[in-house]
C-alpha cells in the first residue's frame, strides 16, 4: 500500500488541491498504517471468500454483543466512516429492553447526547475481524 492509499484510505475522490478526501477516522486520528493494512486485509479476504454480509459488533455493559449487519459492499465505507446505531442500544437490561426513557432530558440517564435515542457512531477495528 502507498502513503498515498494510506492518506486516502483506498478509497474516496481526490479534492481539488489533490490532497485525498478526509473520513472519519482519518480526521479523528485513527487511520494508521497498521490500520489501514488490516482493512485492506479484510476487503480482500471478504472478496476472497466471497462475503455477503458481514456483522459488526460491541459488547453492552452486560456483555451482551449488539450491533448492526452490514451487506459487504458497506464494509469499506463503515471501517473509515463508521457506521451509526441507535443510542438505545445503550440503555438495554439484559431481556433487551430500554429500561431508560429515551426522549426525556438527558435521555433518562443525564446525557444530553443520549436524548431521543440518537445515533452513536462506532468505528470496526479491521485488527478484529473474525
Amino acid at each position: 500500500m502507498t502513503d498515498e492509499q494510506v492518506r486516502s484510505g483506498g478509497i474516496g475522490p481526490m479534492r481539488p488541491d489533490h490532497k485525498p478526501a478526509s473520513f472519519f477516522a482519518d480526521r479523528h486520528g485513527m487511520w494508521t498504517l497498521a490500520r489501514a493494512e488490516a482493512a485492506a486485509e479484510v476487503e480482500a479476504r471478504i472478496a476472497r471468500d466471497n462475503i455477503e454480509i458481514v456483522r459488526l459488533s460491541f459488547a453492552d455493559q452486560h456483555g451482551v454483543l449488539r450491533g448492526k449487519t452490514l451487506v459487504a459492499s458497506e464494509v469499506a465505507g463503515a471501517l473509515r466512516n463508521g457506521c451509526g446505531f441507535p443510542g438505545s442500544l445503550l440503555l438495554k437490561d439484559t431481556a433487551c429492553h430500554t429500561v431508560f426513557s429515551t426522549f426525556s432530558p438527558g435521555g433518562g440517564v443525564g446525557l444530553r447526547e443520549l436524548e431521543g435515542s440518537g445515533d452513536v457512531l462506532m468505528v470496526p477495528d479491521p485488527g478484529t475481524f473474525r
